[in-house]
């Protein structure tokens, strides 16, 4: 599986908004998996809840707050992007 880490701007609040994107191997999204503040720890209590195995390498990427905030499922926070 392959993971890629999107990096989009903090929040009104300062808060991050750090996704995970596990795909399958045919390329499909298999998981989006929000860091929060867990940092990669969330990403392997994912792996062990799901039973996938970690990516040795994780891309990271800069991303929009809309892109971010539709693969974590939240769509307003009342910040533009």
């Amino acid at each position: 599986m392959l993971t890629i880490k999107l990096t989009a701007p903090n929040d009104v609040n300062g808060n991050p908004r750090r996704v995970y994107v596990v795909f399958n191997e045919d390329g499909t999204i298999a998981h989006a998996v929000d860091e929060g503040y867990a940092g990669s720890g969330a990403l392997r209590e994912d792996a062990n809840r799901y039973g996938y195995a970690l990516s040795t390498c994780i891309l990271e990427f800069e991303t929009t707050t809309s892109e971010y905030l539709g693969l974590v499922g939240n769509d307003d926070d009342g910040s533009e992007d």
